[in-house]
């Protein structure tokens, strides 16, 4: 702890030794250890405040005039996390980006409430897989324990608030940190115990169970970028929805049909009236329902227009009716797009001149992503010997031509399947409707005529499509 003081000390010497805050003097700075970018950028919601570049002892420092108090969040490329940022603050942290979040430390004014909200995202991540072994448990045992971890979070919170000038506002975040996952735990409760238990219905709930639904407040623009409270309020309207499609989905699985899907626009639209936080949950269901590979019954054409009934003016417009179009070109019996890709002597081609089998599938890996890559590369593997007439096609989303030939030599992925990397890869992305999901998996003939361009590399259904198609 000493040399965490004589560390910082030349830092808190340059942001001010005084308590007293002085409205018109705002910062924000740190040292990135193990630097894995050469900028950092502060956030306040999807909007960039200020960049900043690290100097050559990777330390940067942001210099922020008539700033508004609030939650922000503040980037180093792959990583980001938040920062609680008052007029008058001189915040100095320190982290190692081998061990982002562990290592985060916050130094100067404004320091306690960040270190506060650390400590709490910390301590969460930690209880997980003790959580996740209450889901076993029976309501009343499992609301036992969870609320007396619940407690001991709110007892710190008391201590900090004895002990330190916070405002109302620092406050407020204080307390979203601890309740909204809280909350989440008792969401999942239901479903994870069904699971759990392996019973065919959800278990009666005590009638307090969901007291503090109560209490919550949908129209909150502090708190609607703030990851903890956006993840439980998606939670809180998937489970209503549910709730709500008992009595209408007749023989569907509640979950995965088309009323589920509807019950959500709906509800939405009845409790979400904060703009930024209803354009995100509207832009949320659209995914979900997209991305939804259980339900097979879509009308997108009536659920675009449901949609746009409810969510007009939504900033994420534009996307949205990409998205849209997208799945629309991407349904099966449409042809592959022409996407660009490149081979291993660096000449372009496109997905519709690599096909050379009656079934080809296209699979997707980054080298950003060891884990992933091995777990590709074990699959496919499994895959070919499985279905060894399917042509499988390896798609790399990276764009360096150096760093992706060194993967592929490195593993042996070419014994199972041809490799090529994208040429563009927002562009292809966007093409295939991709949204992050390297899992995903493309089949088509070798005519590129798509058979499904939703499927999921590791699912039990892609081996039954491929297992059809071999039958043929």
């Amino acid at each position: 702890m000493i040399k965490k003081l004589l560390f910082f000390f030349p830092a808190l010497v340059l942001l001010g030794c005084t308590s007293e805050k002085h409205p018109s003097n705002t910062f924000f700075a740190g040292q990135i250890i193990n630097p894995t970018d050469s900028i950092v950028v502060l956030f306040k919601g999807e909007e960039p405040v200020d960049t900043a570049r690290l100097d050559i002892h990777n330390r940067f420092s942001m210099s922020l005039k008539k700033i508004k108090s609030g939650l922000y969040n503040f980037s180093h490329l792959p990583e980001y996390q938040y920062v609680f940022i008052e007029s008058g603050d001189s915040i100095f942290v320190r982290l190692n980006t081998l061990d982002f979040d562990e290592s985060i430390v916050f130094m100067g004014r404004g320091s306690e409430i960040n270190n506060f909200l650390i400590d709490m995202f910390l301590t969460f991540e930690e209880e997980e897989s003790q959580v996740s072994s209450f889901y076993a448990l029976e309501p009343i045992p499992f609301k036992y324990k969870t609320d007396s971890l619940y407690q001991l979070k709110r007892s710190e919170l008391q201590n900090l608030i004895t002990s330190s000038n916070l405002s109302p506002e620092a406050i407020e975040i204080a307390n979203a940190s601890i309740d909204f996952n809280y909350f989440s735990t008792q969401e999942i409760y239901p479903y994870a115990h069904r699971r759990r238990t392996g019973s065919e219905t959800l278990d009666v709930l005590p009638n307090d169970f969901y007291a503090y639904r109560d209490h919550i407040n949908f129209d909150n623009p502090r708190l609607s970028h703030y990851r903890p409270y956006y993840n439980y309020v998606v939670m809180l309207v998937n489970n209503l929805s549910y709730n709500d499609c008992l009595g209408g989905c007749q023989n569907e699985t509640q979950e995965t049909s088309r009323h589920y899907h509807f019950h959500k626009l709906s509800l939405i639209d009845s409790l979400a009236k904060e703009k930024q936080l209803r354009d995100n949950m509207f832009r949320n269901a659209a995914y979900a329902y997209v991305f939804d590979k259980n339900n097979s019954n879509k009308d997108y054409q009536e659920y675009f227009k449901t949609f746009h009934s409810y969510s007009k003016n939504n900033k994420h417009h534009e996307e949205i009716q990409q998205l849209f179009n997208q799945v629309i070109a991407l349904q099966p019996g449409k042809q592959l797009p022409k996407i660009a890709i490149v081979d291993n002597n660096n000449l372009t081609t496109s997905f519709t001149k690599v096909l050379d089998a009656p079934v080809n599938v296209f699979y997707f890996w980054s080298i950003n992503q060891k884990n992933h890559m091995n777990n590709i590369h074990n699959r496919i593997a499994q895959l070919k010997q499985m279905y060894p007439n399917t042509h499988f096609i390896g798609i790399n989303i990276n764009e360096k031509q150096d760093e992706w030939l060194y993967a592929i030599a490195d593993t042996r992925m070419m014994l199972n399947s041809s490799q090529y990397r994208c040429a563009e890869s927002k562009d292809m992305m966007r093409q295939l409707a991709f949204s992050n999901n390297l899992n995903k998996a493309i089949i088509a003939d070798n005519n590129g005529m798509i058979i499904n361009a939703f499927e999921g590399i590791f699912s039990k259904s892609l081996e039954n499509t491929l297992a059809e198609y071999a039958r043929k």
